[in-house]
């Protein structure tokens, strides 16, 4: 997710998922967990292994719609899926920051500093609160691999619970 920096307190935030699936069954739609989140773009780009020199093409699709109720992001296809092919799901959102005392999905935090009050954003993103700062697969049985890239002023200070990769 993007923050604009320099706000006293953000309450939103914004960024662009790639996500890379292979398509089990031959299906018309995709669904992906949402939960309050908001797109602005959203595409179905493939298949990835038969394009040639690695170009691919845009699925075309129909309606893309979220349904609140059940958390998903609902992409229909104006064509099929070719099963055991690869395809990426391009998403472009904006989520809200919840408030301190929040502490699920993405949240406000403030720690004292030299007698200074300041604030931090912090996540809190198991079992299922991750649909709710991007969109995803959000399944405790749904594991996956994320490449994440985080890019920072100098003078904030970024904290991951893995490693960092150069």
């Amino acid at each position: 997710p993007h923050l604009a920096p320099g706000l006293p307190e953000p309450s939103t935030h914004s960024g662009q998922v790639n996500i890379t699936v292979r398509c089990r069954e031959a299906t018309s739609a995709v669904l992906v967990h949402t939960d309050e989140l908001t797109y602005w773009g959203a595409s179905v780009w493939g298949p990835l292994e038969e394009a040639p020199d690695n170009s691919t093409r845009s699925i075309p699709l129909g309606e893309v719609w979220t349904d609140p109720e059940n958390q998903y992001l609902v992409l229909e296809l104006l064509e099929n899926l070719t099963a055991g092919s690869l395809y990426e799901l391009r998403l472009a959102f904006q989520g809200t920051i919840q408030p301190e005392k929040q502490y699920m999905g993405l949240f406000r935090s403030t720690y004292e500093d030299e007698g200074e009050t300041r604030w931090m954003i912090a996540s809190h993103l198991q079992p299922v609160a991750a649909r709710s700062v991007y969109p995803c697969f959000d399944e405790p049985a749904m594991k996956a691999t994320f490449n994440i890239s985080i890019v920072h002023h100098p003078s904030y200070v970024a904290l991951s619970n893995m490693p960092a990769l150069d």
